[in-house]
């Protein structure tokens, strides 16, 4: 198996009340339930997804650890509206707008 590297991406990211631009990667899994008795297929379809968000500097991943948090993805496009109430105004808005846009909206 050979190891995916995504580009790393500007992301919000929120902690104890307090945001911070970084670059972060993000990883989406996809479950999945397969049931099957002999060769007939009972159920083969998607089941629910995750994304896992982490700062591109760390090396561990684990988000009970507290170095990488669990999100919901949100598709939008900058100028939508989107941006959480806190970065309205900002002398960094528009460069969060960009991250925001460009990271589909994380927010952690």
């Amino acid at each position: 198996m050979q190891r995916i590297v995504p580009p790393p991406q500007r992301s919000v990211f929120v902690r104890a009340g307090a945001w911070a631009e970084d670059e972060s990667l993000s990883e989406l899994g996809i479950f999945g339930t397969f049931l099957r008795v002999g060769d007939k297929v009972l159920v083969n379809e998607e089941v629910g997804h995750l994304v896992r968000t982490k700062t591109s500097s760390s090396n561990e991943g684990g988000v009970a650890a507290g170095f990488a948090v669990l999100d919901s993805p949100l598709l939008s496009e900058p100028g939508e509206g989107l941006l959480p109430p806190q970065l309205e105004g900002s002398s960094r808005t528009a460069a969060a707008a960009a991250s925001w846009g460009a990271s589909g909206g994380v927010l952690a």
